[in-house]
């Protein structure tokens, strides 16, 4: 499980055009990241970075 995660990470770093992202937050920024996942009109994913 721990190698999928890696392997996720890593492939969102070095490619990021394969995903539409809204936004990209630290971790220690949960709160805006949530806030951004439930805005109505977000047109992408939200990551978390670690």
């Amino acid at each position: 499980m721990k190698q999928a995660i890696r392997s996720a990470i890593q492939l969102a770093t070095d490619l990021p055009s394969l995903f539409r992202a809204s936004g990209v937050y630290p971790l220690a920024d949960i709160r805006n990241a949530v806030a951004a996942a439930e805005a109505p009109r977000r047109d992408g994913f939200i990551f978390l970075k670690p």
